[in-house]
């Protein structure tokens, strides 16, 4: 999908790409903001106990997420860099 929306972009005169990249720029960012945000939800533990509500959810259904930290935490990171570089505007003008 995204590659058709680049393709279709490269096909169009300059104006009427900026307004497809500004709607794949906010797409990416509803999407990586949402990814966030239900990471938070579930490290709280909004769905069974977690960090700072009591119980143990967190462990018992997302038990691959907490034996490999790392791993999490490379997607946090990802999905967070990917928020950053979708509201971070262009400076082609």
């Amino acid at each position: 999908m995204v590659r058709y929306g680049f393709q279709h972009g490269c096909d169009l005169t300059r104006n009427e790409a900026g307004s497809l990249e500004m709607t794949l720029r906010k797409g990416l960012a509803l999407g990586s903001g949402l990814h966030l945000f239900v990471i938070a939800l579930k490290l709280i533990g909004a769905d069974g106990g977690g960090l700072l509500l009591p119980g143990t959810g967190l462990w018992e259904y997302y038990p691959a997420a907490m034996s490999k930290p790392f791993a999490s935490l490379c997607s946090v990171a990802m999905h967070s860099v990917a928020c950053f570089a979708a509201f971070t505007p262009s400076s082609e003008k």
